[in-house]
């Protein structure tokens, strides 16, 4: 079954003038921060377009920031000026605001909301009205991290029980996208009772089964969290010698394109 719909009408790039029109765009797939200098997409938190946007998300009490590339990169790449994003899990509404700053439509929900234009649905049954042309979901996985969203929290559960909602969410989101068009996942792994387990993989295998197929995987640099990740770079690195573990690269951005019916 082919996908009718061109990547090249998914959005505003003119491919007539490529190099120029998608100068800040990237097709790379390790994304990294400025301190590593390998020929590979560099994160840069002094670019002007997210300064604002940093600063104003850093100054909140929220454990895990979204950086405004990942939304800014998907939305140029697969949508155009006036569709709509939907961001499931909105959290400080980085999502929203680059959408603001491309001139796309976005329906922000989060279980919590401190901003009035981010919707207090749960992910499991919210009905945004439309169809959507693109979803970019970022869920607090599994219990490596609370948010103290309540008994509703993904947050709340362990990996298993995560994945089990997770499947609950998809059913729900999958509705409201139109056909050929992309499901964002962010979502890291994990280490559990001495086990790795690939929870991005697996969160994504659990897309994928309802009609989906990879466009693409991303390792994005984790970079700085609420949880203070240098100053616990030593004790990671302690039990990762101990326990015969690996440091994670990062989180897992998965690209999928849902398949036309």
């Amino acid at each position: 079954m082919k996908n009718k719909i061109k990547f090249t009408d998914m959005n505003d790039i003119n491919m007539d003038n490529w190099k120029k029109e998608a100068e800040d765009v990237t097709e790379k797939g390790l994304w990294i921060n400025p301190e590593i200098t390998f020929d590979k997409f560099i994160i840069d938190n002094n670019d002007p377009k997210f300064s604002n946007f940093l600063s104003k998300q850093l100054s909140k009490s929220h454990h895990g920031i979204f950086i405004p590339q990942i939304p800014y990169q998907m939305i140029r790449r697969y949508t155009k000026k006036g569709e709509t994003v939907w961001d499931p899990f909105a959290g400080t509404g980085t999502t929203v605001d680059v959408a603001n700053l491309l001139g796309v439509n976005c329906i922000s929900t989060d279980l919590i909301s401190k901003r009035e234009d981010i919707i207090i649905g749960d992910a499991r049954i919210y009905n945004p009205g439309v169809k959507v042309e693109m979803i970019i979901a970022h869920p607090p996985y599994a219990d490596i991290v609370p948010y103290n969203a309540g008994d509703g929290d993904l947050s709340n559960l362990n990996w298993k029980d995560f994945l089990r909602e997770w499947e609950i969410c998809i059913d729900n989101l999958d509705k409201y996208l139109a056909p050929g068009r992309i499901f964002i996942l962010v979502c890291g792994d994990l280490y559990c009772d001495a086990e790795y387990i690939p929870l991005g993989y697996r969160a994504a295998e659990i897309v994928k089964s309802r009609n989906y197929k990879y466009k693409g995987h991303i390792v994005k640099d984790f970079g700085e969290t609420k949880g203070g990740w240098k100053r616990r770079a030593q004790l990671e690195r302690y039990r990762a010698l101990r326990g015969g573990y690996w440091k994670f690269a990062g989180d897992n951005i998965f690209i999928l394109q849902k398949i036309n019916h």
